[in-house]
């Protein structure tokens, strides 16, 4: 026993169960995550770690197979049972879980169900006798899917959202994958039963990232991360992280070789080490992650290749990395893991095109682009709500005053392209954008040739355009850091422009659990339907440049030493 620790040989059963410690670490029953078979609870290192150290608001940021949502349901059973109100009466405790599924939210009030109906059949006698005087003293009245209610008035509710009560404990599991795939959902938990749980309660967001830096995932992330080394109140947000490094079960003793790419990886972990990973090499006595460690790791990389960033983070701002489930462009994470996002210089003499989509409500994406045979230099990203064409026609002059009135470096204008829609009519003027985009650009560009502005057809098929851009786009793509600047728009995150590619997904899962082969319509969508134009027109061969731009230092150049054709 630990010391101080209630003890029920020594104490008897009435002493250790006034402690919480006692009943969570030696009471219940659960089924064990290797075997399978129900056996007497034993916390693992996390689950004991998170005991001694949560506060009443927790962001848990960790890899899988930790046991958190167990842990917090098993507590939640806990409170139900031995919860003592100020009157001094037992009962009346309202917990809440909300999970990413219904089935999901389920199979977790499942957890309580089994610790409670397989105490009865505890291995310590003693425990066992305790739970036949529990039992006898508390009666569970509804047993259903959803909610498990007792005699005492006490209550656990799960779903996919919780509105309505006060509940004392909120458990909120996965919900990075919340927060990616139905982001109004993500708001409502946060505007809704995160808002309900009032100061005294305990809420706690157990998650696996996805979907970079953007969304209320990120967002509360953000907060508990901000708190860290500070003295915090009861409605501050504590923050926890948990890599797959410390877990007890992720390393193999036979040794795996490691690829040029994992030694290099390894190598910057140990030579730049996190401040968890300090900490890590302090308790085990080495600068060094474990060769059995690095095996496990490197055998479980040839399946899950980037999606290590998601199910097993190495260092946190790794976390914030992870790939979105139906990611339509993982080559994302492959580009950002490879330095192509870098400063880039304009080509001389290369045409500046820009790639444009037109949302709805007004909203508004475009790429800054230079298309040569070896590249694709995305030189930065703009997107904006609440716009019209004129708008985008200043964004353009912005840009071309920006990047092409360098005397010694010239760099011309090319062409702006739209999507189809750009020539559908208004109702009001019988305009169409295409219209009104080439007005606001004369009307901007004074006594200076103004880009034009050319429609791209419409696509038999979205993803003849997508593949298009796998195709002829990201296998070159390099981004300016530009193209990486997230916006902050009433205190909610907005990805960056490479954040939209990176977010880019197919529908979540319908009822069955099948992705849907549709792009989804959020955040991430207008820019990245910008970019497809990029691949839609190349398909089309409507840049010539991308055939006939022949290098700087390959062209002519006149008496002065000036570029042939350059400017404008």
């Amino acid at each position: 026993m630990l010391d101080g620790f209630p003890d029920i040989e020594r104490d008897g059963p009435d002493a250790c169960l006034a402690s919480e410690e006692w009943r969570i670490r030696n009471l219940y029953m659960w089924e064990d995550m290797d075997t399978g078979k129900i056996v007497a609870a034993k916390l693992r290192p996390e689950q004991s770690y998170f005991l001694d150290h949560n506060h009443t608001r927790n962001f848990i940021l960790k890899c899988r197979k930790i046991g958190f949502s167990t842990f917090e349901i098993i507590r939640a059973l806990d409170k139900c049972i031995f919860n003592v109100d100020e009157s001094g009466r037992n009962g009346n405790f309202l917990a809440a879980l909300i999970d990413k599924g219904l089935g999901d939210a389920e199979k977790k009030l499942n957890i309580a169900r089994v610790a409670w109906k397989e105490g009865i059949n505890h291995p310590d006698q003693r425990i066992a006798a305790i739970w036949l005087e529990i039992r006898r003293r508390v009666t569970l009245i509804v047993d259903n899917q959803s909610e498990m209610r007792w005699s005492n008035g006490s209550s656990i509710q799960v779903g996919t959202s919780f509105r309505g009560g006060t509940p004392r404990q909120l458990h909120i599991s996965e919900f990075g994958y919340i927060a990616a795939n139905t982001p109004e959902k993500a708001i409502e938990i946060v505007d809704g039963a995160i808002n309900a749980v009032p100061p005294t309660g305990r809420i706690t967001i157990e998650t696996t990232h996805e979907g970079g830096r953007w969304g209320k995932c990120f967002d509360m992330a953000e907060i508990a991360m901000g708190s860290k080394g500070k003295q915090i109140s009861s409605i501050d947000w504590k923050f926890f992280f948990f890599p797959w490094y410390e877990h007890p079960s992720y390393k193999i003793q036979e040794d795996e070789e490691l690829t040029s790419d994992l030694k290099k990886y390894f190598d910057e972990l140990e030579n730049n080490p996190s401040d968890e990973l300090k900490d890590y090499f302090k308790r085990i006595g080495s600068n060094e992650i474990p060769r059995e460690r690095k095996n496990w790791y490197a055998k479980t990389y040839k399946v899950l290749q980037f999606g290590m960033f998601k199910e097993f983070p190495t260092t946190e701002s790794e976390a914030f990395m992870s790939q979105i489930q139906g990611a339509i462009y993982p080559e994302m994470i492959t580009l950002r893991a490879k330095g192509r996002v870098m400063s880039l210089t304009p080509e001389q003499g290369c045409p500046l095109h820009i790639f444009c989509d037109i949302g709805i409500s007004d909203f508004m994406a475009a790429w800054l682009a230079q298309i040569t045979p070896m590249a694709r230099m995305f030189h930065d990203h703009y997107e904006r709500e609440g716009i019209n064409a004129y708008t985008l026609a200043a964004k353009i002059h912005e840009w071309h005053s920006q990047f092409c009135r360098d005397a010694d470096n010239p760099v011309p204008m090319g062409k702006v392209f739209l999507p189809h829609d750009a020539d559908k009519r208004a109702p009001g003027d019988g305009k169409t954008f295409k219209n009104h985009l080439e007005e606001g650009l004369k009307n901007q560009f004074v006594g200076l040739r103004a880009p034009m502005v050319v429609v791209v057809p419409r696509t038999s098929d979205i993803w003849n355009g997508i593949s298009a851009v796998r195709r002829l786009v990201l296998p070159n793509a390099y981004f300016d850091p530009r193209c990486d600047v997230s916006r902050k728009v009433n205190g909610i995150n907005l990805p960056s422009g490479i954040g939209c590619l990176q977010g880019y997904h197919k529908q979540p899962p319908g009822a069955s659990g099948s992705l849907r082969e549709e792009p989804a319509h959020d955040l991430c969508s207008h820019s990245a339907d910008a970019f497809r134009t990029c691949g839609e027109a190349m398909e089309r061969n409507m840049l010539q440049t991308a055939n006939n731009y022949v290098p700087a230092e390959s062209r002519p150049r006149d008496t002065a030493g000036r570029l042939s054709g350059a400017g404008l």
